[in-house]
């Protein structure tokens, strides 16, 4: 009955989530941890230097319409002081959509790494629900509604990508897909049933032989 219910425990979702961040054994870091992290760096260098493009657009229209009646040293430093703005522009843009967008991402494949460990399935529903949490969280101190919004957009803009994947993912063929965290899990028990298995056999024969070395030692008294 114990042994039982140790299996239900380690076959447990919850199990599972925790086998993710376990880094106890030899291997380290799980990939899908690896990937979180590459998807944010990802998402936040995209992210950065598309909101700089958009904040040297933004601080270019701006200091060519308040400065046309500035007047300036010289040509050259005129052409400094438009540079400088455009450069911080792109630089205050670029980190307030590259932050933002990380978060979002990493908070994302967070929750879409723990729901595929937890439900053991990798369907559009995972997605979804990711993408209607995050959404939540990123609103989460700007009131009910935009929360709402942000769990409707999130979700709904998750689901036409969970669709192509769980449809991709039924047509590759196994040996392409990515073990599941109970696979690997069962895995790694039964290599240790194995180690223990041959540990105890090497002290049984080494005891058997201990003890056949007295019996000729008394034999031979």
């Amino acid at each position: 009955m114990a042994l039982q219910n140790v299996e239900l425990e380690q076959d447990s979702g919850w199990h599972r989530v925790k086998a993710l961040f376990d880094a106890s054994d030899d291997k380290g870091t799980r990939p899908e941890i690896e990937h979180i992290k590459t998807v944010v760096y990802t998402t936040s260098a995209f992210a950065f230097l598309l909101g700089g493009r958009f904040g040297k657009r933004i601080i270019d229209d701006h200091f060519r319409r308040h400065n046309h009646m500035t007047v300036y040293e010289s040509v050259m430093h005129a052409q400094r002081q438009y540079h400088a703005n455009v450069v911080m522009g792109f630089v205050k843009y670029g980190c307030r959509w590259g932050w933002r967008a990380g978060a979002f991402a990493g908070v994302y494949s967070f929750l879409l790494v723990a729901l595929e460990a937890f439900r053991n399935k990798h369907d559009a529903l995972n997605y979804v629900t990711s993408g209607a949490s995050t959404g939540v969280l990123y609103n989460i101190f700007s009131g009910w509604r935009k929360m709402a919004v942000g769990a409707a957009l999130g979700g709904g803009l998750s689901l036409p990508f969970g669709i192509i994947v769980q449809v991709g993912y039924a047509i590759i063929p196994d040996e392409y897909k990515q073990p599941n965290v109970k696979q690997e899990t069962e895995e790694d028990n039964e290599q240790d049933w194995k180690q223990q298995l041959n540990a105890t056999s090497s002290l049984i024969q080494s005891m058997e032989k201990d003890l056949v070395e007295e019996e000729s030692k008394d034999e031979d008294r």
